[in-house]
């Protein structure tokens, strides 16, 4: 590894490796940190017991955004999406399920069956949605504005709401700051399909449906892919680690050089004129013009930058930004494929999401403990069988599921949470206990400790209207710079939230090399 670069990716996240592929394949010398060791961060797989492996990232979250894969050419590298139909079935206390697939006639007479008026509704709605999402697309493809933005700045976003037309301008603005529950009223009246369609928008947040902005979250997930709803539900083949594989080979392939063995950043270095180098956690300093990063925000700017690189304001806003994970990820290793409700083996449910939870009372319920400090009774569970999709996973004869809990306290005892999980799961899949030879918990504790979370958050920032777009992370810094000269934020903590997409890695790239031209 050579002493200077022209540019460090630090934090070594998907958004890091992306952002990495783009400035070396434009022939800068760049060079990728990992926080955590090996660069990847949450785009990894963790072992439950020999031979079996399951995701850290939740599959309810979006993965790698279809216009950065083909950008850097990924399916090249072996990255597959998975596109399962249905996309997700959600189950009740009582054993009751519902089934959404991905193909507009068959959701509509899979909705039939609950409200003949709601499959009447459906095809508007996922015609708005589709109107919605692609105006949110474009708000994608660029840094977000400033709150005193001058004209040449807005026109790009002028011209996407302008292709709305009037009548939908005017509904999305009504629709963005409201709670998500009201937005579903306004559409349906079955209880099963509004919460199997907001169940997952709010995965990782301590919010419930019921608190205002939820219904922009919501819209804002159909930003990423195709029209039909939960349309960003596309996890990678292979797990999350497919992801992390594939940025890095995109990465190397461009020609950064990928730092596994310093076991990270001590510091950022910076001088009178801004950023000087990065000093690594064994000793070595790099010397670098510019820095990216998509570590939290609190990491980057107060703990390898320093307060005394800022203004009093600045840091004040940092210091108070609120992160609130409250997801825990549990892996099981199971000693044979389980079964929804008693039914096949080869049931095409199995290769989607199931949801435990199928009223929005409930769904409303089970964020309300997490305010207590508890972890709910009856706790909102999205359950995955990725090793459905890749053997590799799982030895022969066995499968692996893969479990987001919602609203779980940060110091949640990990028994208490697989048993949580479990009960749940039992509602879904009768007898699943019996299959279970092994587990994994990740509490919020363990993915801050091991993946660089702070709180556990997969958002690195709570997705509420005061942290939001221009508001994210803090207030007049969303375009990814800061007020370190050569310092640039990426990662879940900036616009667009959490995920795998590669969106703000993407960006932040393109912000360096417009300074740099």
């Amino acid at each position: 590894m050579r002493d200077s670069y022209d540019i460090c990716a630090v934090g070594g996240g998907p958004d890091a490796l992306v952002a990495a592929a783009c400035l070396a394949d434009a022939g800068h010398s760049v060079l990728v940190v990992g926080e955590q060791g090996r660069p990847g961060g949450v785009a990894a797989n963790v072992q439950i017991a020999p031979g079996f492996q399951f995701p850290v990232f939740p599959e309810t979250l979006p993965s790698l955004d279809p216009a950065v894969a083909l950008d850097l050419d990924l399916g090249r590298h072996g990255l597959e999406l998975v596109v399962s139909d249905p996309v997700l079935t959600a189950v009740g206390s009582d054993g009751a399920a519902f089934t959404l697939p991905r193909d507009l006639e068959r959701a509509r007479l899979a909705i039939a069956g609950l409200s003949a008026r709601d499959a009447a509704r459906f095809p508007e709605f996922v015609a708005e949605l589709g109107a919605f999402g692609g105006f949110l697309r474009r708000l994608l493809e660029q840094p977000p504005l400033q709150l005193d933005a001058g004209l040449p700045d807005a026109i790009p976003a002028a011209f996407a709401a302008l292709g709305l037309g009037a009548r939908r301008v005017n509904a999305l603005l009504r629709a963005l700051p409201m709670p998500l529950t009201d937005y579903l009223n306004d559409w349906f009246e079955s209880d099963a399909l509004k919460a199997a369609l907001a169940g997952s928008a709010l995965t990782g947040t301590r919010l419930g449906h019921r608190a205002p902005g939820t219904a922009g979250l919501f819209l804002h997930f159909h930003a990423f892919g195709h029209p039909e709803p939960l349309a960003w539900i596309r996890p990678a083949r292979g797990g999350s680690s497919a992801v992390g594989r594939a940025l890095r080979e995109v990465a190397s392939a461009a020609g950064a050089h990928l730092e596994s063995e310093s076991g990270g950043v001590r510091r950022i270095a910076t001088g009178r004129a801004g950023v000087s180098g990065v000093e690594l956690l064994d000793g070595r300093t790099i010397a670098c013009d510019m820095v990216v990063s998509d570590a939290a925000p609190g990491t980057t700017l107060l703990g390898w930058t320093g307060a005394a690189k800022l203004s009093p304001d600045f840091v004040h806003e940092v210091e108070h930004i609120r992160y609130r994970g409250t997801a825990a990820r549990v892996g099981l290793a199971l000693s044979a494929l389980p079964r929804i409700g008693g039914g096949p083996e080869d049931d095409p449910r199995l290769g989607g999401v199931v949801q435990i939870g199928d009223r929005m009372d409930d769904l409303e319920r089970a964020s309300d403990a997490w305010k207590y400090g508890r972890i709910a009774l009856e706790p909102l569970v999205f359950a995955a069988l990725p090793s459905v999709h890749d053997r590799e996973l799982a030895p022969p004869g066995g499968a692996v599921l893969a479990a987001t809990v919602q609203s779980v306290p940060q110091d949640a005892d990990e028994g208490a949470v697989l048993e949580a999980t479990l009960g749940a799961l039992e509602r879904a899949f009768p007898g699943i206990r019996d299959l279970v030879t092994a587990s994994r918990v990740l509490t919020p504790r363990t993915l801050e400790r091991g993946f660089g979370l702070i709180e556990g958050s997969f958002h690195q920032g709570e997705p509420t209207m005061d942290q939001f777009y221009s508001l994210r992370p803090v207030p007049g810094f969303a375009r990814h710079r800061t007020p370190v000269a050569g310092l640039y934020l990426a990662g879940p903590g900036t616009y667009p939230y959490g995920g795998l997409h590669g969106v703000s890695g993407r960006n932040a790239a393109r912000a360096v090399a417009e300074d740099l031209s």
